[in-house]
């Protein structure tokens, strides 16, 4: 079965309903809309989800609320975040926005 890792700090904001996408950068082809995926906070498997939609977007095209289901509440800490994982990117970064839902 296909999964989904999170870092353990979205804990809260996962099963809250907060957070119900994710940003990866690049082109992930493996998930799709209707998939049912593990999903992982850390090292914890916290259930099963139904990706909703995926959407291939660039940086500069994200909007609030694309920005707001990620769990933040402003483009400036979403790519902070990001950075994180990924490094520095540019703003026509291609990222792979995943629509799920906690099932």
């Amino acid at each position: 079965m296909k999964k989904l890792k999170f870092d353990a700090k979205y804990m809260n904001r996962i099963l809250s309903g907060s957070k119900t996408t994710t940003l990866r950068l690049g082109r992930k082809e493996e998930y799709a809309p209707g998939d049912i995926v593990e999903v992982y906070v850390g090292d914890n498997f916290i259930g099963l989800a139904k990706i909703k939609s995926i959407r291939y977007i660039r940086w500069n095209q994200l909007t609030e609320e694309d920005i707001r289901k990620d769990g933040f509440s402003s483009k400036e800490d979403l790519k902070k975040d990001l950075i994180q994982y990924y490094g520095e990117f540019p703003n026509d970064a291609e990222f792979t926005l995943i629509e799920f839902e906690l099932i």
